[in-house]
């Protein structure tokens, strides 16, 4: 399927050219080897170490991006691909404060993940990519440097007031 991105990013696959790094001249590729394993079932194409723009448009043209992941403190992917208005598939590590399960993403355990990007293998998902879409892209745009500042400041006077911090699911109420 065409419409199917992965969160890779970090080196080249061994199809394409690798770009050179400017302190060494080296390649990425020859630094870091990596090979994609051929999967029938769900085939996709590693793009390599791309810029900003290259990955916007990648997230952008892609129908769902998945990122499957066993550990992450706050995975910007996921959150990336919101923004540029694409269906995500995710983990709950480190992305609960942004995907909500069935509201702004499909949201699963590691192990059961492959079954729920099942449907997409069946044929295209329309109404449910555009509402995860729709809904991802509105949360992405909300989140904001000054906003988690604010957050933050809050928390510590309520720290230094003794008081007890509201709950992270009153914000998306």
């Amino acid at each position: 399927m065409e419409g199917i991105s992965g969160c890779h990013s970090g080196a080249s696959g061994p199809d394409e050219a690798a770009p050179e790094s400017e302190s060494s001249g080296t390649s990425t590729a020859s630094r870091i080897p990596f090979s994609a394993p051929a999967n029938p079932v769900a085939p996709y194409k590693f793009h390599g170490a791309l810029d900003h723009e290259q990955l916007s448009k990648l997230y952008a043209e892609s129908d769902i991006v998945l990122c499957p992941s066993w550990y992450e403190s706050f995975p910007l992917p996921p959150i990336e691909a919101m923004a540029c208005g694409t269906a995500v598939i995710t983990t709950p590590y480190g992305t609960e404060d942004y995907a909500i399960d069935g509201h702004t993403a499909i949201v699963a355990r590691p192990r059961v993940f492959p079954i729920l990007w099942s449907p997409w293998m069946a044929g295209p998902q329309p109404d449910l990519r555009d509402r995860l879409a729709r809904n991802g892209r509105a949360i992405a745009e909300s989140l904001s440097w000054d906003a988690a500042v604010e957050a933050r400041e809050e928390l510590l006077w309520r720290i230094r007031e003794n008081q007890m911090p509201s709950s992270r699911s009153a914000r998306f109420r």
